[in-house]
């Protein structure tokens, strides 16, 4: 047996084959499209040379688990891969549907031409991690006033999520929380250095990805503001009020 190696774009999915000559007969696999999407689709076409005029039996497959079989002209398909799977038992080549990050693993094929032997094929499969966005319940906020809810999205399973403001992790303290599984990151009290850049990192075993930065509008709250000094008279002479409102990093402004 012979081994290659097909190296793929970095996209959603990734497959390395292998390719071998048994008995007589050589069987390959081509994954079309060589990329996919979580919710996308591939389809691993079997090719026989030379062709054989019929197939006496078909395997497929997955961690151990059974996904299809044609034996005969029998073809037993897997309760749990009904609806996500085409097979055709005249090429034995499979299209798998609706990927989601557990298809990611090492995919199996045995295959016999009728009057010749069996031949033994792999292949293996990474989905990865896909469409990361963040989306927040208010972009237009007030400073030491309003709470903000920001929740992150993603496609895939058994994932992991960070929240940063700029390049710095967001920790959780008593405004900042973190809830769903670190999905949602609330902040109450906002401060202007919380609207920076606030992104959510996900992972899993086989990969990251990062979502756009979302930039928070945080404003002063002019008309609550601190009152520091009055001069009143009884001729009645008009108050006079300083007030402040402190921006990031180190500015005021003052009104009088």
């Amino acid at each position: 047996h012979t081994q290659s190696l097909l190296l793929l774009p970095d996209l959603s999915c990734v497959f390395f084959l292998t390719s071998a000559a048994c008995s007589g007969f050589d069987v390959t696999v081509d994954v079309r499209p060589p990329a996919g999407t979580v919710g996308g689709s591939v389809l691993f076409a079997v090719s026989i040379n030379p062709p054989p005029g019929s197939l006496q039996f078909v395997a497929w497959n997955f961690g151990g688990t059974n996904i299809v079989t044609f034996l005969s002209g029998i073809n037993t398909t897997n309760p749990t891969y009904t609806g996500r799977i085409v097979f055709n038992p005249s090429t034995g080549s499979l299209e798998l549907k609706n990927l989601t990050v557990d298809d990611t693993g090492r995919y199996t094929l045995n295959i016999q031409p009728t009057g010749a032997t069996t031949a033994h094929k792999s292949a293996d499969l990474a989905v990865y991690v896909s469409n990361v966005a963040v989306r927040a319940n208010a972009t237009d906020l007030v400073e030491f006033n309003d709470t903000v809810s920001v929740k992150c999205f993603a496609n895939g399973s058994s994932l992991t999520f960070q929240w940063l403001n700029g390049s710095s992790h967001i920790t959780v303290s008593e405004r900042v929380q973190l809830s769903d599984n670190n999905r949602t990151l609330t902040i109450s009290n906002v401060l202007r250095s919380d609207g920076h850049s606030i992104s959510c990192n996900v992972s899993n075993i086989i990969s990251s990805n990062m979502s756009t930065p979302l930039i928070l509008n945080i404003s002063c709250k002019f008309d609550s503001c601190m009152e520091i000094y009055k001069v009143m008279r009884l001729n009645l002479i008009p108050v006079v009020s300083l007030c402040v409102c402190f921006l990031f990093p180190s500015k005021a402004t003052l009104f009088i």
